[in-house]
């Protein structure tokens, strides 16, 4: 786990997810259908799906590897806006997802979103698989938000290289912060380099200087399984496949969008 490169991440993450709340709302309607009590995040940063379903009602705890992304989390809490009577305040632990091992051991609903997993190679996700199923009770799901670019896609273009869309720019504390990534990627398809780049601009500087920029950057490697690798690794830890729900990628930068909910079939 990247843990160092997320501490480095964390001060500008919420950045990258303002006004974005689809994949929490998705899990808040998931949580809702199965009558879930008991939810477990993995890999759950700086509390942003944690926070939205501890204020639906929902009894919540959060796993991540980097200590930075918890300070922020459990600092969002001192702010919070809770309902009355509704609210049970999140739980974060500083574990690795791989290796976890929490007290409670019946959770209703375990999650992860934005491909995070995919910062474990193989053989770390497949026991972050069979931990997350001894921590499910019966009939437990497990819900896996991924993006995934297919062997064709990659092989298909001469350079490996790409900038996506740079993200608008907005205005905070009176700077310009403008937000973009690229990547680098195999000609497998599976070993994926994405940086990540906030650049921080002084406005209404004057035009005979140089504009003041301030860069931060951090550099990410991810592993994509292939989609019958990861459904043989979750028949090997207990979990049979329930469905795939496809998610609109009309503005992303994958070739594919899903989220993958997998059942706890076996003790």
């Amino acid at each position: 786990m990247l843990s160092c490169e997320y501490d480095k991440f964390a001060s500008f993450y919420d950045d990258f997810a303002l006004g974005y709340d689809e994949d929490s709302k998705f899990f808040l309607s998931k949580a809702q259908e199965m009558s879930a009590r008991n939810i477990l995040e993995l890999c759950s940063g700086t509390g942003r799906c944690c926070l939205f379903l501890a204020k639906g009602g929902f009894k919540v705890s959060g796993i991540d590897s980097s200590p930075e992304m918890i300070r922020i989390a459990n600092k969002k809490l001192q702010s919070a806006a809770t309902a009355k009577g509704r609210f049970c305040r999140p739980r974060y632990y500083l574990q690795n997802v791989a290796e976890f091992d929490l007290t409670t051991k019946n959770f209703d609903l375990a999650f992860s979103t934005w491909s995070s997993l995919q910062h474990l190679n193989l053989r770390e996700r497949q026991n972050c698989y069979i931990k997350v199923h001894q921590h499910l009770r019966e009939r437990g799901w497990l819900i896996i938000d991924e993006s995934l670019r297919t062997e064709e896609e990659l092989s298909g273009h001469s350079k490996k290289h790409f900038l996506w869309k740079i993200r608008p720019c907005f205005l905070k504390r009176g700077k310009i912060y403008l937000q973009y990534y690229y990547d680098e990627y195999d000609s497998g398809g599976k070993a994926l380099k994405r940086t990540f780049c906030q650049d921080i601009l002084l406005p209404f500087v004057p035009t005979n200087r140089a504009l003041d920029v301030v860069r931060r950057t951090v550099y990410m490697e991810f592993i994509q399984p292939e989609k019958n690798e990861n459904e043989r690794m979750l028949a090997d830890a207990g979990f049979q496949i329930k469905e795939y729900i496809y998610r609109d990628n009309s503005v992303g930068t994958s070739n594919e969008r899903f989220y993958l909910i997998a059942e706890k079939i076996s003790a």
